[in-house]
């Protein structure tokens, strides 16, 4: 008997083979650097205490942009939502290592700087946590690129494969 671990379609593999999907979707590939943490725009709302924006996707169903909303302020540890992420040669950096490219708060000089320590990424990725339908056929995911703008995607689950339905722009820089 499997463990629970070891289902073919438990959350964190579900959700590892949707964060592959979005770098597939991103033309990310070996080396791409990632934050160690999930990390979401709205997180920055509620620590200001404002409202969190609705992200209006058309196609998405009511419990997963609900779902979402609780979901993606969650911070943790990537492995501990997407699983074993070394099939995906991801190039997984704390926070603080990547500020501390940043540090004459120069952003030419920062990227520059960021380029250097990390020559084969196309940049810095950061993801939300994934919400989920209660079967698990449609999922809501948001990603930052490089700090110049945010999306959150709606994907669905068809043939055993994740397919990108829909996706909005929620901020840019």
């Amino acid at each position: 008997m499997n463990s629970p671990d070891s289902e073919p379609n438990d959350e964190r593999t579900l959700a590892g083979e949707l964060l592959a999907q979005l770098l597939k979707d991103q033309g990310r590939g070996p080396g791409q650097v990632i934050c160690a943490e999930t990390r979401s725009r709205s997180m920055g709302h509620r620590e200001r205490g404002e409202n969190i924006p609705l992200i209006v996707l058309p196609k998405a169903r009511g419990e997963v942009v609900r779902q979402f909303r609780d979901v993606a302020l969650r911070k943790c540890r990537l492995e501990e939502v997407f699983g074993d992420l070394d099939g995906l040669d991801l190039d997984i950096q704390e926070w603080e290592a990547i500020q501390d490219c940043f540090t004459d708060c120069r952003i030419e000089s920062g990227w520059k700087t960021f380029r250097a320590r990390f020559p084969r990424t196309r940049g810095l990725l950061e993801v939300s946590c994934p919400a989920f339908s209660s079967d698990f056929s449609q999922a809501m995911i948001e990603y930052t690129n490089t700090g110049a703008y945010g999306e959150c995607c709606l994907y669905q689950r068809e043939n055993d494969e994740w397919r990108l339905v829909e996706k909005k722009c929620i901020w840019f820089a």
